[in-house]
């Protein structure tokens, strides 16, 4: 990536329910997610990537329905977003974290 990185750990070792904190894209070209599930044997839980054009109003981008222990990457290049955050929903079981890595 270019000189203008802006690098974020949006979900740190989560074990319930919730969002991250938002965090502005605005100017940046290129997105990418890693998602990494520890503890989890069967029934883990659900995290989205959101994004939102207004920091309020947020659509489901990906949804990783988690089941095993792993590591996921997701990118999201070339389209004009705002904000992005993470969130956890149907949490069972397991450890989630989230990190982010923009650039042009």
């Amino acid at each position: 990536m270019g000189r203008f990185n802006l690098e974020a750990t949006l979900l740190d070792g989560v074990t319930a329910n919730g969002s991250s904190d938002k965090k502005l894209v605005e100017l940046y070209d290129i997105i990418t997610f890693q998602v990494n599930t520890k503890d989890v044997t069967n029934d883990g839980a659900t995290i989205d990537i959101e994004v939102s054009l207004n920091g309020e109003d947020w659509v489901t981008h990906k949804t990783y329905t988690l089941t095993a222990d792993g590591d996921e990457l997701y990118t999201i290049a070339n389209e004009r977003i705002k904000y992005v955050r993470a969130t956890v929903s149907k949490y069972s079981q397991g450890t989630y974290t989230v990190l982010m890595m923009a650039g042009k």
